[in-house]
């Protein structure tokens, strides 16, 4: 048919659709990104200059008095996971000051947009999912940081004891962000940053129709527990049972019946 334009169809939608679609979630998403990333930035860099202050201090006070620990030992690794927890409250209140508020130029730009609520949900989504994904690698990789200074350090008779991995695995503190061979530990934080990415994104969704309500609120309580506590597994399966049902009710509400609110 030479250069005109070819109409394929698969199941019913153009692949012109799914192409005008894809470009109008990669707009939303960056709108999304440029409307908290440098903010995010800058929070996550102050969580990394303050941890790294804090752990240096500590051991240079240890070696003063010559008390000397295995890495597993450490006590500074729950005041670690203490500012994680603060860090990630600050960037559940960013993400959604910054992408939900009424009134706020990200608002005004969507519509604007010729996009759907739900796309727009969508992409909301999986920004909020990919913020709390490199939350959680800058404090792994700021833990395993500080783990190889502190074996630099360190005499040689406490280097020759437990390593980096096995101070995972016998620290509560740490051991949420490397479990290891506990798959069910990664399972569970892989769900609740699914799951808090789509509450905001629903509360987003709710708050652009002049219907704000306490969707968020109690969960933050729970999510700040769980990172900033020792987790097991009878814990763990209450908490993905409740996020299911928060999870059930935000898709309910954009997915099959944004047509009545919109009514």
């Amino acid at each position: 048919m030479g250069n005109s334009v070819i109409m394929k169809w698969n199941g019913g939608i153009r692949m012109t659709d799914l192409k005008e679609r894809d470009r109008g979630l990669k707009s939303i998403f960056n709108l999304f990104a440029r409307s908290s990333i440098k903010k995010l930035m800058v929070l996550y860099l102050i969580m990394t200059l303050v941890e790294v202050f804090l752990f240096v201090y500590w051991v240079s006070g240890m070696r003063k008095v010559n008390v000397i620990l295995s890495l597993s030992e450490l006590d500074i690794w729950s005041y670690i996971r203490l500012f994680y927890g603060i860090a990630y409250l600050a960037t559940v209140f960013i993400l959604v000051k910054s992408t939900s508020e009424k009134g706020s130029n990200s608002v005004y730009t969507l519509r604007r947009l010729s996009s759907s609520e739900k796309d727009i949900f969508i992409a909301q989504t999986l920004y909020n999912v990919g913020v709390f994904v490199i939350l959680w690698a800058v404090q792994l990789v700021v833990i395993l940081g500080l783990m190889v200074y502190y074996k630099s350090v360190a005499p040689i008779d406490i280097n020759l004891g437990l390593s980096i991995f096995e101070a995972f695995h016998l620290n509560w503190s740490i051991n949420s962000f490397l479990p290891l061979s506990d798959f069910f530990l990664y399972f569970v934080r892989i769900y609740s940053i699914i799951g808090l990415g789509m509450v905001i994104a629903g509360r987003a969704y709710k708050e652009r129709r002049g219907r704000w309500d306490a969707l968020l609120s109690p969960y933050l309580t729970i999510l700040f527990f769980l990172n900033t506590s020792f987790l097991n597994k009878i814990v763990g399966i209450v908490f993905m049972l409740m996020m299911t049902v928060l999870i059930y009710q935000v898709i309910n509400m954009v997915f099959y019946n944004s047509e009545e609110e919109m009514a």
